[in-house]
């Protein structure tokens, strides 16, 4: 028999060949595993570019997308992002939009004032790993309703936070105060780059550094505070600057900021000054120091930490009592406001202002008791009849700190005793007492009554700008002059009245245009005035119906047939019934 062990055709041991056999097939069939991008020549693992927040980054919104974005797409089954804060991690949503963009969506707000960690890992399209990778930032906190307090709150951002301009620059903001406080510090809003040593400063209107100091213990990025030493206490209505030195540049800046018409920026007792050619905002000086430049009312983002109160008194007064009451009706014709107050007031520096259905302001004097706790507002003539008013009151104590929230109710006035009478109340300020296109102009209102009479008299609201002779007349509806006449005696500003040779009757429920004439055409107006309510009612009078259908005027002299978006031109009549 042949041996075993032994091929005959070669000689070669038989169990060495079958052993041969057994391996090569094995490795012909075994799974190769890919080349990580590592191995390949000339192929870069994905790495991470940037992230959002950024890392260190203060004052970040409590409902953020947190991003991370790589420079190679990413494979989404692998991808792991998870954030983390003191109570654990965060329920939220992961996706990949964009392959090279990883995202993180929370579920629910974050906490305000707290610190979160946010780490991302996953595979690249060529399964190496990637990460992890993680980063911190902090949330901003919601700005209390009581001081001490700022212009804009942690969530507020430039338009654009960081500009090229690398220039060491003092950057600042105008500021008033409408109650007396303190000053508590300088705060200002860094994007990146805005590196390097910064110093904030308080300075008077004249160029007097009023405090200073060093910006401590940044973040990245957001809002950066510096509270000086000791207090700034501060005046009412008086100017300031606040102002922070950047000394790599790279400041963020909103160009036309403070310039837009009719919008006041502002919180609580701190305003900005609007940008004008007289007193622009958004100011700067290269190389530091009080900045006084300026560029199209720029906003550079610097604010104020201001707190209500002086001489370590910061307890607001609280207004106690009133009189008229809320919502109370019949009230007298002659009333003013009464109120109390849980400690002494200073009248320079407290707001009392009464108002009409339509948003008219009207002129009183305030009077305060011998204790300062009481004040008496007595308005400058008889409230109108039938008419709801609106009381607003903030009142401060001596050390400016201010009532919280302002004091705000209605009441509604009584009947009229007896004629004559007129429409409007003769303490009425209008809004604009200067106002109009100076083309001359005839202006009139459309009334009637409720009851029949006689016009004796035609009255309208003087400013210092409607100068010249005025004439004034009252007509029907359809254009048919009844009477007229020129007004004579008239003082520099306020209501004048013409009176008629004759009475003029009057019917009930008949529409009558009263009318005067404005040389200057700088004449008297509240725009909207009769859009923002119904028909006015002073009975037994009343304005004619409808938004549209009163504030009449004519360019140039005669029966005032055009209307502009119910304007008010401050025109009435004194009737008698009978």
């Amino acid at each position: 028999m042949p041996s075993s062990g032994t091929d005959r055709r070669s000689g070669r041991p038989r169990a060495r060949l079958l052993a041969i056999a057994v391996v090569v097939p094995a490795l012909l069939m075994a799974p190769v595993a890919p080349a990580s991008a590592a191995d390949q020549p000339g192929v870069q693992a994905a790495a991470l570019t940037a992230t959002s927040p950024v890392d260190g980054a203060g004052t970040v919104a409590l409902t953020p997308t947190v991003s991370a974005t790589f420079t190679e797409a990413l494979a989404e089954p692998s991808l792991q992002f998870t954030l983390a804060g003191p109570a654990g991690p965060v329920a939220g949503q992961v996706s990949l939009p964009t392959g090279t963009t990883a995202r993180f969506v929370p579920s629910a707000p974050l906490a305000p004032g707290t610190a979160y960690t946010a780490s991302v890992q996953a595979d690249d399209a060529t399964g190496t790993p990637v990460g992890p990778h993680t980063w911190t930032f902090t949330t901003g906190t919601p700005r209390g309703a009581d001081c001490p307090c700022t212009i804009w709150d942690d969530f507020a951002m430039p338009a654009l936070t960081t500009t090229g301009d690398t220039g060491a620059v003092e950057l600042g903001t105008k500021v008033y105060f409408t109650s007396r406080g303190e000053v508590l510090g300088v705060r200002f809003y860094k994007g990146a780059g805005n590196n390097g040593t910064h110093t904030g400063s308080f300075w008077s209107a004249t160029g007097q550094r009023l405090a200073t100091g060093t910006f401590t213990g940044e973040t990245a990025s957001g809002w950066q505070t510096l509270l000086f030493d000791d207090p700034v206490v501060v005046e009412v209505d008086t100017t300031y600057v606040v102002s922070y030195f950047a000394p790599q540049g790279h400041y963020a800046i909103e160009v036309g900021y403070f310039g837009v018409p009719r919008r006041p920026i502002g919180y609580g007792h701190i305003q900005a000054v609007s940008d004008s050619a007289a007193t622009p905002n958004g100011v700067f000086r290269y190389g530091g120091g009080m900045p006084v430049s300026y560029y199209q009312g720029s906003n550079y983002w610097v604010d104020v930490v201001y707190r209500h109160g002086t001489n370590g008194d910061h307890t607001r007064p609280v207004l106690d009592t009133r009189t008229p009451a809320p919502d109370a009706t019949s009230v007298g014709l002659d009333a003013g406001l009464t109120l109390g107050f849980s400690e002494a007031v200073d009248l320079a520096t407290s707001q009392f202002l009464l108002t009409d259905d339509g948003q008219a302001r009207l002129a009183g004097t305030p009077t305060r008791s011998a204790d300062g706790r009481t004040v008496t507002w007595t308005p400058a003539a008889p409230l109108a009849p039938g008419t709801r008013y609106t009381a607003t009151v903030l009142a401060a104590d001596v050390n400016g700190n201010v009532m919280a929230p302002t004091a705000t109710w209605t009441f509604t006035t009584g009947a009229q005793a007896a004629c004559p009478c007129s429409l409007f109340s003769q303490a009425t300020v209008p809004d604009e007492p200067s106002g109009g296109q100076r083309v001359a102009v005839e202006l009139g209102v459309r009334f009637g009554s409720s009851a029949a009479g006689s016009v004796t008299a035609v009255k309208f609201y003087k400013g210092d700008g409607d100068t010249g002779t005025h004439t004034g007349s009252l007509w029907t509806d359809q254009g048919v002059l009844l009477a007229t006449g020129t007004f004579t005696g008239e003082t520099a500003s306020g209501w004048q009245t013409l009176t008629f040779d004759a009475p003029v009757p009057v019917e009930a429920g008949q529409v009558y245009v009263a009318s005067y004439y404005s040389p200057t055409g700088q004449y008297a107006v509240n725009r909207d005035y009769f859009g923002k309510r119904g028909p006015f009612t002073s009975e037994p009078l009343w304005t004619a119906p409808g938004p549209y259908a009163n504030g009449r005027y004519r360019t140039g002299a005669g029966f005032p047939d055009s209307h502009y978006i119910g304007n008010n031109y401050w025109v009435d009549v004194v009737f008698t019934t009978g």
